[in-house]
């Protein structure tokens, strides 16, 4: 089996007026885990939508929204890519 690319454009919303980082946890195909980090300032040239792309070299299976509940989400019902 060849090695692929794959990319994954995430659109976040900001339906609150509080400015808060943006964690994710990514589930591959293969079991393994990642964490990726994204600081507060990710706001800073939008305050109501921004986009980021992840590129890994495995297969996303599962993406969790603040998997530790570690912010003040209004909504952890759309928490879960897929959808929960």
């Amino acid at each position: 089996m060849m090695n692929q690319d794959h990319f994954y454009e995430i659109e976040f919303e900001k339906p609150g007026k509080l400015v808060m980082p943006i964690i994710l946890e990514f589930v591959f195909d293969n079991g393994k885990t990642k964490r990726e980090y994204l600081p507060a300032k990710i706001w800073r040239k939008n305050q109501e939508k921004v986009y980021k792309v992840f590129h890994f070299k495995e297969k996303v299976k599962e993406i969790k929204l603040d998997p530790y509940q570690e912010t003040a989400d209004v909504d952890m019902s759309n928490n879960f890519w897929p959808t929960r």
